[in-house]
């Protein structure tokens, strides 16, 4: 055959496979970019939501947390490490880690670190057995299994104790990642024994008549020792009608030019006088029927002062003299070292956690009395505490 033949022949060959190649090129692009999309149409979508839901304590880690560290604390550990409850302790960032022995007992661990004036936790898992039922940014509710997760928990808590979580997570309809949960403190209502001990700072509040309520209360700021901006006097130049009057009325009232009247609201008048008769004989004719009556609004004042016991008295009598419904509290505080609720007892997460309120000046003293205190625990454990009256 002719050589010049033999290279048209495979020079067409070339081509022919090389146009062959081609389509088998986009064929498969073609088939790839078809699985692609299908992947990103499978694609789940998350939206964030949350819950608030009731966790089961399944367990604890085997290592305590004690934060922040102090050396005083190492007799407890080393006491305990010669009972063989724990293994060893690090110190990390000034954080006690305390490795337990394998067949320690975190509760009586717990209890014979009782007396530490720091935090105590542990890293405890916590499993929702039933679906939680998680809310949406938009309102829209879903329920959802969680499963378990882990939190950090006092290890007073003993294993089986329900507790109050507040769950955010992302959520497809199918599938749910980065829970997050943060304990739930439960609030409750407790009388308990306390110390009482109270302080030289007081607070009162009463009201000024409206007769007098031009008063200076400078005169208050000397009593007390303090300035007259520490003083809270709201003054009120309100006298309240019979009735209640209408537009042509008001504007009536407001015609007679009344050299007293201030201005005119539907259910009241303000004045700058502090003459009760001046006003009722000027507004006698707004006196429709025989019960009807004005009435003069107080106003209102008060202060917190400091004084030692000696002096209290004579000035507590002073203010009574010109203020009227006088209330006065001293403030006085409390601490906790341990709670016991439902029988239980609840440890209280820092040595003599304190609460503070002003009390009524009858029952303010230096003693032990029964108190009503609002409590915040999670699990076993008291994280805040309100000194709500004493008894």
């Amino acid at each position: 055959m002719d050589k010049s033949i033999v290279i048209k022949i495979f020079v067409v060959l070339v081509a022919i496979f090389f146009v062959v190649g081609m389509f088998t090129y986009f064929e498969r692009e073609d088939i790839k970019n078809k699985a692609q999309q299908t992947g990103t149409n499978q694609t789940e979508t998350y939206s964030a939501a949350e819950a608030v839901a009731k966790g089961k304590l399944q367990s604890f880690e085997n290592i305590i947390y004690i934060s922040p560290w102090n050396e005083s604390y190492r007799t407890a550990i080393e006491a305990l490490k010669s009972e063989k409850q724990i293994d060893y302790i690090n110190l990390a960032d000034n954080i006690g880690v305390v490795t337990l022995a394998p067949k320690a007992n975190l509760s009586y661990i717990r209890e014979k670190l009782e007396d530490l004036d720091s935090d105590i936790f542990a890293d405890a898992t916590v499993i929702f057995d039933d679906q939680v039922n998680f809310t949406f940014l938009n309102g829209t509710t879903k329920l959802m299994s969680v499963g378990s997760t882990t939190a950090k928990l006092d290890p007073s808590t003993p294993v089986g104790d329900l507790i109050d979580a507040n769950i955010l997570a992302d959520l497809s309809q199918r599938n749910i990642k980065n829970i997050r949960i943060t304990l739930k403190p439960k609030i409750t209502n407790i009388t308990q024994e306390v110390e009482l001990n109270c302080s030289d700072s007081y607070e009162f509040s009463g009201e000024v008549s409206w007769t007098n309520r031009n008063i200076n209360v400078s005169k208050y700021a000397v009593l007390l020792n303090i300035s007259e901006d520490a003083i809270d006097y709201q003054k009120y130049d309100y006298v309240f009608l019979p009735g209640n009057l209408n537009s042509t009325e008001m504007e009536t009232l407001k015609d007679k030019n009344l050299s007293f009247l201030n201005f005119v609201l539907e259910d009241r008048i303000a004045v700058n006088t502090t003459n009760k008769d001046e006003v009722e004989t000027a507004l006698s004719y707004l006196m429709t029927n025989a019960t009807a009556k004005f009435v003069y609004q107080n106003s209102l004042i008060n202060a917190t002062f400091k004084a030692n016991e000696s002096d209290a008295p004579s000035i507590l009598t002073e203010l009574n003299s010109s203020i009227e419904n006088l209330t006065v509290k001293r403030n006085c505080e409390t601490s906790l070292r341990q709670v016991i609720m439902g029988g239980n007892k609840y440890f209280v997460e820092k040595r003599g956690m304190k609460a503070e309120q002003y009390i009524d000046i009858g029952k303010a003293i230096n003693s032990k009395k029964n108190a009503n205190i609002e409590v915040y625990s999670i699990g076993r454990s008291v994280t805040g505490i309100i000194l709500l009256d004493v008894q």
